[in-house]
């Protein structure tokens, strides 16, 4: 048995925005992400469907964090 999760962290959705309602205070959360930007449901998407693939057929217990560095 494989068992593998995936760990968003901000991803630019609707519901981060409805968090986020203020600008200033989704800019505040930028410096903590290495990567300097939010992700996108794709980068989350792309995450998905590696640990879906062959290629991870061999991995178990992984925790992907799919963050920016965060």
């Amino acid at each position: 048995m494989r068992v593998n999760a995936l760990f968003p962290g901000f991803i630019d959705t609707e519901m981060q925005a409805a968090v986020f309602a203020d600008k200033a205070d989704m800019a505040k959360f930028l410096p903590t992400i290495m990567l300097g930007h939010f992700g996108e449901p794709d980068d989350v998407a792309k995450a998905a469907l590696w640990l879906l693939s062959p290629q991870s057929s061999y991995d178990t217990g992984v925790r992907l964090d799919v963050s920016g560095g965060r």
